[in-house]
């Protein structure tokens, strides 16, 4: 395992810290209510993000101050995975800790069927105990009347049912987004709203707690990303005797890719065009990133709050100018391009700061780590794990080395310590690597071990057995 710590850096100190002692239990002795030390949960998630599109993940031009205090504040994953390689699926497994495969949801066609309810979510958990739950921003977990957020376990919501929209949706045609999208980037809020060619997209509609918003909710130029961050200081800001789980599941920077010109104007240094609009929509969610931690700090909720960021799956380079440097591979794919993100946890004062560990995890392992800091203890024989205890002690803790990962999409792919093997079909073609020492997983440097092959190959095999039917006709990886 490999474990670096550095010095804080001064914008990290906003975070603050908390005086809880590593003797402290974080266990409740009561099922039925929060542990009197259980900690509120910000959970971040963007869309689309790319691994490398961040300063503190070495992007060379998109800046992210905030975000980089926030990682010095805590832990920064650089092997950290999610299970699916695109949006749906891959917070199906979040908030259930579990892959989604193995109860029929491999794809984003499938997802927007919504979880089985013999599945229960993060946010069911909670609740029950008496959190109060809130999502803000993308759903795309099922758009039924038993399937929408307030019927899975969340109090309020304020968001997309679907997977994606038009960033500017209080203006006139505001449910729409430009056909083009992917072939002509927009520039700023003018060239938005006077230009681009509309058509419907569906289940795009924000709404309310289940009440449909339109023009005249906001004004005409409400940049959906502040739009979130705003709800999520709101929220932060209520009065409460209890803990609360906030989801801000942002739906920057998926397509189609939108900045208002005064998030352009601080990106000029960046000369393509399109990587500029990414880096714009990108200093929107630092920006709220930094009015939120404040917000924490004024309200004096930082000495008991978990703070989660990371992204749903890898950058679709093409689509919205994202990088995933230096691996190969993109959303959709089970290369490590499409399925290692970026991926943070702080606690100030319980888990080590300016602390960068090597050691592969997954968002698997955030549905039991949540779960257990409010006294729930997980269902057994979860492929996830509780990552408080061991980062409490990093020094003396066993590391995570040999834990199973597997992944389905445009092939099948495990890990298992440092060895990564991807499955091709049909054909069952496969490629063995030492994904640590060939992390851009170069084919010209693959490893000729049959005995090594052939082990994972069994492991794989026997994880694909467990896969239940799909729930829908389609592709996995859409």
């Amino acid at each position: 395992m490999t474990i670096r710590q550095f010095p804080l850096l001064p914008s990290a100190l906003v975070l603050g810290s908390i005086a809880l002692g590593a003797g402290t239990s974080l266990w409740a002795d009561n099922a039925n209510a929060p542990s009197a030390k259980a900690p509120n949960v910000l959970l971040i998630l963007l869309d689309d993000l790319g691994y490398a599109d961040l300063g503190c993940q070495g992007s060379p031009d998109i800046r992210t101050p905030h975000i980089d205090a926030l990682a010095a504040s805590g832990v920064r994953f650089t092997a950290g995975y999610v299970p699916v390689s695109v949006c749906g699926p891959s917070r199906a497994s979040l908030l259930t800790g579990k892959y989604s495969a193995e109860f029929g949801l491999p794809g984003n066609r499938q997802a927007e069927i919504g979880i089985p309810h013999e599945h229960t979510t993060i946010a069911e958990h909670l609740q029950r105990i008496g959190y109060e739950t809130h999502l803000i921003g993308k759903w795309h977990l099922g758009h039924t009347d038993d399937q929408t957020p307030m019927a899975r376990g969340f109090d309020s919501f304020l968001g997309l049912l679907g997977g994606s929209s038009h960033f500017f949706p209080f203006s006139p045609g505001g449910n729409k987004w430009n056909s083009d999208r992917d072939k002509t980037p927009m520039q700023g809020t003018r060239d938005i709203l006077e230009h681009y060619r509309i058509v419907d997209l569906d289940r795009s509609t924000i709404q309310h707690n289940g009440r449909e918003l339109g023009v005249g909710d906001f004004p005409p130029d409400t940049y959906l990303t502040d739009l979130f961050s705003e709800e999520a200081i709101r929220f932060i800001q209520k009065e409460r005797d209890v803990p609360f789980f906030l989801f801000l599941s942002h739906t920057a920077p998926h397509g189609p890719i939108m900045a208002p010109d005064h998030y352009l104007e601080r990106n000029m240094h960046i000369e393509d065009p399109r990587r500029r609009i990414l880096a714009g929509m990108m200093t929107a969610v630092d920006d709220g990133v930094g009015r939120i931690i404040q917000t924490l700090n004024d309200q004096g909720m930082m000495d008991n709050t978990l703070i989660i960021f990371l992204s749903d799956n890898g950058g679709p380079t093409r689509i919205n100018a994202s990088l995933n440097t230096p691996f190969r591979g993109v959303k959709g794919d089970v290369f490590e391009g499409g399925v290692r993100v970026p991926y943070i946890v702080s606690w100030p004062g319980v888990i080590p700061a300016a602390t960068v560990i090597d050691e592969p995890v997954s968002s698997l392992d955030l549905y039991p780590t949540i779960l257990a800091r409010a006294g729930i203890k997980p269902e057994e024989d979860l492929p996830g794990v509780d990552l408080i205890p061991w980062l409490m002690d990093l020094n003396r803790s066993p590391g995570l080395h040999e834990k199973l990962y597997f992944w389905r999409a445009n092939a099948r792919a495990i890990r298992m310590g440092d060895y990564k093997l991807t499955n091709f079909q049909p054909g069952d073609r496969s490629e063995l690597f030492n994904i640590v020492e060939n992390y851009r997983e170069d084919p010209e440097h693959q490893l000729q071990d049959p005995e090594r092959k052939q082990k994972l190959a069994d492991l794989l095999r026997v994880w694909e057995e467990s896969w239940q039917p799909s729930l829908a006709e389609g592709p996995d990886s859409d």
